[in-house]
């Protein structure tokens, strides 16, 4: 009796839920529902809105497209600019190693920094050194500026990726679909950001030439620059005190053999590869510079196995969301 009256008292909700077209609603309230909502993930309670989210995984998206921008804008201008200036064969060369360069090069002591100083006013710093470094480029008049300002491109560059990650990854702590979309977009920069630069740069030099194409990363960079300061949350992994105080903590802490193995590592291997096309794969300077640059990289990946603070924690690389996201970054 007891579970006739049940199967009735069921049957009498269902009729309820029914809808005009005699379909069960259901109610949005339901615990169906309620788990389907919780499976996506909850807005991280650094973001006061979605919108503030939205925005800032947009940011993080163009950070990791800006250096794919500047390459795939290079490409499309690189020969205007050679007969501009007067430039070499081995100048021109330079316009797009120079970025390369000194963005893979600084990358990792930058990511350190950034950690002990503060992800988001190294954030803004980038944006605004970037928008500046475009404005300067667009005015250059011999290849040695050229080259030496498209150093800073990279670098700028690589000032904005780090900060984004971290915070990215602080933000995201838990395993969500939320945290799927947020690194989905983020890792989608870098095809991305080649492809824009190449049709931005493209427009504007068939409309005007290739200096109008900084003049407009300038002001798209000083504008992103600006939204960054309410945009990118304040998520930090220092403790909480004086900037002296913390000054000197990260430079302490800082991995000074690991920065200079590093550095002297990648520009030695990335020149090599430049200059192998032009001054031939068989000659000394290359071959030593290849030689010797791959030794380095190596020391510096035993370094940090044995470095208290390191610049790169080996063990991220058992994650594979980040490994993921590195190899994207580096194709």
């Amino acid at each position: 009796m007891t579970e006739t009256t049940q199967i009735d008292h069921e049957l009498f909700e269902l009729h309820e839920r029914k809808g005009p077209d005699d379909n069960p609603r259901f109610d949005s309230s339901s615990p169906t529902s309620n788990v389907q909502r919780v499976s996506i993930g909850k807005r991280p309670e650094c973001f006061k809105s979605t919108l503030q989210e939205i925005c800032f995984i947009f940011m993080a998206t163009l950070a990791m497209a800006t250096n794919s921008l500047v390459t795939g804008a290079m490409i499309i201008v690189t020969a205007s600019i050679g007969r501009d200036l007067h430039m070499t064969q081995a100048q021109i060369t330079w316009i797009s190693a120079a970025t390369t360069l000194s963005a893979g090069a600084l990358q990792l002591p930058l990511g350190q920094l950034t950690d002990l100083l503060g992800r988001k006013s190294f954030f803004i710093a980038g944006m605004i050194g970037f928008s500046i470094s475009s404005l300067i480029l667009g005015f250059a008049r011999n290849p040695f500026w050229m080259n030496i300002l498209c150093g800073f491109l990279g670098l700028f560059s690589a000032v904005i990726v780090p900060p984004a990650i971290g915070i990215l990854g602080a933000a995201y702590s838990e395993p969500s679909k939320r945290k799927n979309w947020a690194f989905a977009c983020f890792s989608a920069g870098n095809p991305v950001g080649f492809g824009l630069g190449s049709i931005i740069m493209g427009i504007s030099a068939r409309i005007f030439d290739w200096r109008a194409g900084f003049f407009f990363f300038t002001i798209l960079w000083g504008i992103l620059a600006i939204v960054s300061i309410w945009v990118v949350p304040n998520i930090e992994a220092y403790e909480p005190g004086p900037f002296g105080k913390r000054l000197a903590i990260a430079l302490k802490k800082f991995d000074y053999v690991g920065t200079a193995l590093t550095i002297v590592g990648v520009g030695l291997f990335t020149t090599a590869l430049t200059l192998g096309p032009v001054d031939g794969w068989k000659s000394a300077h290359v071959v030593a510079m290849l030689i010797v640059g791959f030794f380095l990289l190596v020391g510096f990946v035993i370094w940090e196995k044995n470095c208290p603070h390191p610049l790169m924690p080996l063990h991220i690389w058992k994650d594979r969301g980040f490994a993921l996201v590195s190899s994207l970054q580096l194709v």
